[in-house]
């Protein structure tokens, strides 16, 4: 399931991106390479409510990069 959701970089910054493979500890999501993402950030998610998390970039390659959650926030 493809999830809508933003990566917040300051208050009036935001980066759209798509959200796949969605678990309680992380997750891949899917933006533009030309963006360059801080090693964390908050990870907004538009699913059937509306959740912050704080994200933790693991790993990018291209398009794509895997995030890790706070322990805290995934419980």
């Amino acid at each position: 399931m493809v999830q809508q959701a933003r990566i917040v970089l300051g208050p009036e910054r935001l980066i759209a991106c798509t959200v796949r493979d969605l678990s309680r500890r992380g997750a891949k999501i899917c933006l533009d390479a030309r963006h360059v993402l801080p090693t964390r950030f908050p990870l907004v998610i538009a699913a059937h409510d509306l959740r912050t998390l704080p994200a933790r970039l693991c790993w990018r390659r291209g398009d794509l990069a895997g995030v890790a959650f706070d322990e805290a926030a995934a419980s």
